[in-house]
């Protein structure tokens, strides 16, 4: 009989660890889909930012829009979670070290 017991609380606790195993994923899941929400909305602004460059300039309209656009998504990042996403770098980065809205790598500001 204390064999039996033994046997079924470890399958129990076993289960346990199962269950607690798949939930915790989940857990971080929101923050992972803003995550990736994030870094999708830069890396289109940002794309399509270079495009507008490439097809009408770099001070042109289209390509201003998209400027705006890039910063306004690494401003929401920013906001929700205190990081942004880096596309030259291809890295979320903590700190505004370094940030700059309106940088598109194009345009000579000086």
């Amino acid at each position: 009989m204390k064999l039996h017991l033994n046997s079924l609380l470890h399958k129990n606790r076993s289960l346990g660890f199962v269950f607690v195993g798949l939930l915790l994923p989940l857990g971080g899941a929101p923050q992972l889909s803003a995550h990736s929400d994030c870094r999708q909305k830069v890396e289109k602004a940002d794309y399509k930012l270079h495009q507008a460059i490439a097809e009408h300039g770099p001070r042109s309209r289209q390509a201003d829009h998209w400027r705006h656009e890039l910063t306004e998504a690494r401003e929401r990042c920013w906001t929700s979670s205190h990081q942004w996403w880096d596309e030259h770098g291809q890295r979320w980065r903590s700190d505004r070290d370094g940030y700059d809205p309106d940088y598109d790598g194009d345009i000579d500001r000086r």
